[in-house]
């Protein structure tokens, strides 16, 4: 539904120094069994060259930092906004994104 780049002043304050996540996108699910039931999903993704978190040869270690704290970050806020990271490249980020909307319920 939508894709977007976050602006230049959105940083997260860390303990190791600002996080700017790369983007976000909005998904837009529609029920089959019940055509009148829509959800939306909110996603913020940070591309690596990796799909490991651990992955010492793609990500520094301050990178690693700066992507558990926002990880951290997500989870306090309470709010239904999924970070996935890191994220190689986009068939990864689907299938994060659908066993995700997959598993709150919703198919």
């Amino acid at each position: 539904m939508c894709f977007l780049k976050f602006p230049s002043w959105y940083k997260i304050p860390t303990p190791i120094g600002n996080y700017e996540p790369d983007f976000g996108v909005v998904l837009h699910k529609r029920s089959l069994s019940t055509p009148a039931e829509d959800n939306e999903y909110y996603f913020v993704v940070e591309i690596k060259g990796t799909d490991d978190i651990n992955d010492t040869r793609a990500l520094t270690p301050h990178e690693i930092g700066r992507i558990k704290c926002a990880i951290k970050h997500f989870q306090s806020l309470g709010i239904e906004a999924y970070y996935k990271a890191p994220i190689k490249e986009y068939e990864t980020f689907k299938a994060q994104a659908n066993q995700t909307i997959n598993s709150n319920g919703n198919v």
